[in-house]
């Protein structure tokens, strides 16, 4: 059987890309920012700042918003979950924080915002994939 956070986990295969993006979780009023050029995935760094253990992971992960910003592509993507899941509520509260989201990033009003993952499959899992429009296009709501 395999490891239910597999998925979150990185594999040598993940490294470049992760290097590449910026992550970013939604905790309580806070935006917190993940390190530069780091291999981590989420669930890595989360371990690493102590904010969960093999135990509490999937518990966390269904609790807050995350995603990242892929400078390369000026896209953000957010989701939540075991996988790369999202809901009308995960839409309403990155939208609701996208100011904040913007100034911890330091992104552009260009910058596209999407739900769901980038790729797909991931591990054999069909994520749905959501385009919300432009930053501004959502600041301007």
């Amino acid at each position: 059987m395999r490891d239910k956070l597999f998925t979150l986990r990185t594999k040598p295969k993940d490294e470049e890309f992760h290097r590449a993006r910026r992550m970013f979780v939604i905790i309580g009023k806070e935006i917190k920012i993940g390190p530069k050029g780091t291999r981590d995935s989420h669930l890595e760094w989360f371990k690493k700042e102590g904010w969960l253990t093999e135990e509490t992971a999937e518990g966390f992960l269904e609790a807050y918003a995350r995603g990242f910003y892929l400078q390369s592509e000026n896209s953000l993507y957010c989701y939540i979950g075991l996988g790369f899941w999202f809901s009308e509520k995960v839409i309403n509260e990155i939208i609701r924080r996208l100011p904040e989201i913007k100034k911890a990033l330091d992104l552009n009003d260009d910058t596209k915002i999407y739900f769901g993952p980038k790729d797909n499959p991931i591990d054999g899992v069909e994520y749905p994939q959501y385009f919300v429009g432009t930053l501004k296009e959502l600041l301007r709501r």
